[in-house]
């Protein structure tokens, strides 16, 4: 499971940066602003991995996943 998340990490990479840097400084000035990224962030990536890391019914298969961010659960 590792060695999967491991093989996707440039494209992850890449589309975080790039949902960084289509924000405007005044959109990151505030806590809303913030959330809004880090929630749109959070559907880039889960859209990388979630087809190889659930199966047929939609259930995660992972046993075990470590990334290398902080992941905070908004709301």
């Amino acid at each position: 499971t590792e060695g999967k998340i491991k093989n996707f990490m440039p494209v992850i990479r890449d589309k975080i940066i790039t949902v960084l840097s289509s924000r405007q400084m005044q959109e990151l000035a505030t806590v809303e602003g913030k959330v809004m990224m880090a929630r749109e962030i959070a559907l880039v990536i889960n859209s990388i991995i979630a087809p190889q890391l659930r199966d047929n019914h939609g259930k995660w298969i992972a046993d075990y996943v470590r990334l290398r961010f902080r992941a905070v659960k908004v709301g």
